[in-house]
């Protein structure tokens, strides 16, 4: 094996480092089950959007929507003045893309397996947090604990 600037050469064959960063995230997504969730709330109003994709192996995206569907997220202020950009997630928010060179492409380009403007999972996963509820409190969710453990574990 030889190295060079941009790849390697193996046994005579030169491989680029695209090609290898391609073949080895193929691998790591049909190895791990990994798919793409992407979760949005379309412009409107002058207001570009919110958009979040991540990639996750597909069970922890069934575990995901289960715990954010019907789930209220709420952003405050994010489209300026006045603007409470809030809301409940429903299915047209979800959108899972299944296909290998599709996650491939999105992991090519945001290698920590996740890109947004407004992180729909953030604001959730810290809902009891912020409102600083225990576990005994009225108004504890425990599902959106639950979200907080898994993203942590994913993502940390």
């Amino acid at each position: 094996m030889k190295f060079k600037e941009d790849g390697i050469v193996v046994d005579g064959e030169f491989f680029t480092l695209q090609t290898i960063t391609r073949r080895c995230l193929t691998e790591k997504v049909n190895t791990f089950n990994l798919k793409l969730l992407v979760i949005e709330w379309e412009s409107s109003r002058g207001f570009n959007g919110v958009k979040e994709s991540i990639v996750m192996p597909l069970q922890e995206i069934d575990k995901v929507i289960s715990l954010i569907s019907g789930k209220q997220c709420y952003f405050g202020e994010i489209a300026g003045k006045h603007s409470e950009v809030c809301g409940d997630i429903d299915d047209k928010d979800l959108k899972l893309y299944t296909d290998v060179d599709e996650v491939v492409a999105f992991l090519e380009s945001n290698p920590t397996r996740r890109e947004y403007n407004y992180s729909f999972l953030d604001v959730m996963r810290c809902f009891n947090e912020r409102r600083e509820y225990d576990e005994n409190d009225e108004g504890f969710d425990e599902e959106l604990d639950e979200l907080d453990t898994i993203l942590y574990e994913l993502l940390f």
